[in-house]
């Protein structure tokens, strides 16, 4: 994570750049750099669709989208081009990633993003969506 933003009181509020926050919930969005899977507990800075380019992903995703921290321990090489994970957050991956846990994953984070937005339209005095069941 590159970068965190919360946004500061209600409707008018600002968002400003946090150094920690003490939940996900305060969260706006966040910057951080994405890397690519290459093998076993190995994971890559310049994805295979940037090869050519040989430059880094960056992504700017909303607080709905960040599911997992990983309490694991991990080490970037110095020229941050690759990331090993210990196998406790292996195992995380592999378990997230697989056929039977990715559409749930997926699913989590519609329903989530579902919520938000009917607090959100509530908050800004529209008509809020039945997120019930959700």
């Amino acid at each position: 994570v590159i970068a965190i933003y919360t946004r500061s009181g209600g409707k008018t509020g600002f968002h400003s750049s946090q150094k920690e926050v003490k939940s996900v919930g305060l969260v706006s969005y966040a910057v951080m750099q994405v890397y690519e899977h290459s093998f076993y507990r190995k994971f890559r800075a310049i994805h295979q669709d940037l090869a050519t380019l040989q430059v880094f992903r960056f992504l700017h995703t909303p607080a709905d989208h960040i599911l997992l921290r990983i309490a694991a321990k991990c080490s970037l090489s110095q020229d941050k081009r690759t990331l090993d994970i210990d196998a406790t957050a292996y195992d995380d991956f592999n378990r997230l990633t697989s056929s039977k846990q990715l559409p749930a994953m997926v699913e989590a984070v519609k329903a989530l993003t579902k919520a938000r937005k009917a607090a959100n339209k509530q908050a800004d005095g529209g008509s809020a969506l039945d997120v019930t069941g959700v």
